[in-house]
């Protein structure tokens, strides 16, 4: 087995230790989007700006989220009950 396969699957093992941490304790997994409508409020952070959809000409400006963070709290104050996200 190559080297990168080897890493590869021990990369694989470890998300799965940590999704099955989760699970076993009913935890729900969500993903968040990246791009968002709003800026972080942070004055300390800056947000990176996008404009998407250019090419069909209905531009929109939509920023990098900082930190999964805000997004997750908003699905909890929904009433999601306890969440986790794994994030790049």
């Amino acid at each position: 087995m190559s080297d990168i396969k080897k890493r590869l699957l021990k990369y694989q093992n470890f998300i799965c230790l940590i999704r099955n941490f989760f699970y076993s304790r009913k935890v729900i997994e969500v993903t968040t989007s990246s791009l968002l409508p709003i800026p972080t409020s942070d004055v300390y952070i800056d947000s990176i700006s996008m404009k998407v959809n250019e090419d069909i000409q209905q531009t929109s400006k939509r920023f990098l989220h900082t930190s999964p963070e805000i997004e997750m709290k908003r699905l909890i104050l929904k009433g999601s009950g306890d969440i986790f996200q794994i994030s790049k």
